[in-house]
């Protein structure tokens, strides 16, 4: 657990880093299918995004989906069908970028999802990130050795 990040009240909560969990993707597939069956009609691609989608990765339990609409038309048909369903929280525009955000679960694992529209740079670069960084061989972060590593380049 690393205290590195603030609530929207401002006080310091503590953020789980665990190791990867081969069961992510599965996790990921399930979201799938349920969203696609609630937005049916509306939905050009759903993508798992962030930390969970990198094999291998350690990441913050947190399944994260971003999911392109047809148009941005369609954003308020979304939104609508995710909140009649009563399993998603909504958080609206977060972030002031048109990903409309919607929670499911506090706890370990827990669900993000993000409605963007087609060609959205936030969603471009989520995808750009996680392909390159799953392409990219690496250490496990934290490691003993990725700190002997560093040691001996200085």
């Amino acid at each position: 657990m690393l205290p590195t990040d603030q609530s929207s009240t401002g006080r310091r909560r503590s953020i789980e880093v665990v190791d990867y969990d081969p069961s992510w993707p599965r996790q990921f597939e399930e979201i799938r299918a349920e969203v696609s069956s609630r937005l049916s009609g509306l939905v050009v691609e759903i993508h798992h995004i962030g930390s969970t989608a990198i094999p291998g990765l350690c990441a913050k339990p947190k399944i994260d989906v971003d999911i392109v609409l047809c148009s941005s038309l369609d954003i308020p048909e979304g939104i609508a069908r995710l909140q009649a369903s009563g399993t998603y929280t909504f958080h609206g525009d977060r972030y002031n970028d048109d990903m409309w955000v919607f929670t499911r679960g506090g706890g370990s694992p827990g669900q993000r999802l993000y409605l963007c529209a087609p060609g959205h740079q936030t969603h471009l670069h989520r995808i750009l990130f996680r392909d390159i960084f799953a392409a990219t061989p690496r250490l496990p972060l934290w490691s003993p050795e990725a700190t002997a590593s560093s040691r001996s380049n200085r």
